[in-house]
């Protein structure tokens, strides 16, 4: 009797030693580098329990197991990927998958940007690594953007972060404005810092105080270290009464200021104000000067009249013109009507 008493109360110290290391995680001794602290800290989070020898009691404590107060980080090719924090986490040992609640994550791009993700609750798969998150997903950069979406989906290979939502991306704060972007699914590459949406995208810009530029296409891909944005298929732009078209739109920022240098559009360009049609292969925007300049077989049509050239350029918001090589087509009718004003004038 003594003897299995003895052995009971070791049995019993076995496992409190278990639930210890797996409730206090952090605890861990001096002396421990970064990489032994994380597998540390995985084994004791996320690996699930040896069972013991004799036969279960109950069934949820084989399948399943609580933990409040989670803390985990990952670590891979000698740097840290991720590091994750939840106010409850539940194992669940035959699917390799634990449940969150309360989440807060940590992941970690390059050239040091770091990505803070927030959301009510969320997975993780204990093989791949791979997590959901959702309910209120919040997600900020070192960079200074922000976007909201209603769930998050992390792919450890290739590392990206994925979303089917409606997406809402805010962009750093700007002298001359922030760029405000929404659109549907997103895909967020981490190891280059290269943000995409996949449709319906529409973002608004101001570009000076009282003056917004409003951008929509199909497609577009952000870079979060240079703020450079691109545009594509069926891309429109509006700043104030002109409308450009195009296939494809490029804006591009001063490395130093961080201030909107330009915009280029390519393919098909077509532009309309209150007072002009035109039409090119290429046009360019230049926000410092106010100038406009279309090169690329461009012509402008002003009622019945015509102009072409190799290069038009508007100068000062279009109150002068500039045209390099230029032909003009004048509608005849019109030259008669100033004609017998002239006369009628004398």
């Amino acid at each position: 009797m003594q003897s299995l008493k003895r052995w009971g109360f070791v049995g019993l110290l076995v496992l409190l030693g278990i639930e210890i290391l797996t409730l206090a995680p952090k605890k861990l001794g001096p002396g421990q580098d970064e990489a032994a602290i994380s597998k540390s800290v995985q084994e004791a989070e996320i690996l699930p329990q040896t069972k013991p020898s004799q036969s279960p009691h109950s069934t949820v404590t084989t399948m399943s197991q609580v933990m409040r107060g989670v803390h985990l980080v990952e670590t891979g090719q000698g740097r840290k990927e991720w590091e994750l924090d939840s106010d409850y986490a539940q194992g669940f040992k035959d699917k390799g998958i634990w449940k969150l609640k309360g989440v807060h994550v940590k992941f970690f791009g390059s050239s040091e940007t770091t990505y803070t993700v927030t959301g009510d609750s969320g997975s993780i798969e204990t093989e791949t690594k791979n997590m959901e998150i959702e309910g209120n997903v919040v997600t900020t950069t070192t960079d200074g953007y922000l976007f909201k979406s209603k769930s998050l989906h992390y792919t450890s290979n290739p590392r990206t972060l994925v979303s089917d939502d409606d997406v809402f991306i805010v962009g750093p704060k700007e002298i001359d404005g922030q760029f405000e972007v929404s659109g549907k699914g997103l895909n967020a590459e981490l190891d280059s810092n290269i943000m995409s949406l996949k449709k319906n995208v529409h973002a608004v810009k101001s570009i000076s105080p009282g003056k917004t530029m409003t951008i929509r296409s199909n497609w577009a891909r952000v870079n979060s270290k240079n703020s450079e944005a691109h545009f594509e298929d069926d891309v429109q732009v509006d700043i104030e009464n002109m409308r450009m078209t195009g296939s494809k739109a490029d804006f591009e920022y001063e490395q130093k200021t961080h201030l909107l240098r330009s915009l280029n559009m390519v393919g098909n360009v077509k532009v309309t104000d209150q007072n002009h049609w035109a039409s090119s292969k290429r046009a360019q925007v230049l926000f410092a000067s106010n100038e406009f300049i279309l090169t690329g077989e461009p012509r402008v049509i002003q009622d019945d009249n015509e102009l072409r050239g190799t290069e038009i350029r508007f100068i000062n918001g279009g109150k002068e013109v500039r045209v390099s090589k230029a032909r003009a087509r004048v509608d005849n009718n019109e030259v008669e009507e100033r004609k017998n004003k002239k006369a009628v004038d004398q």
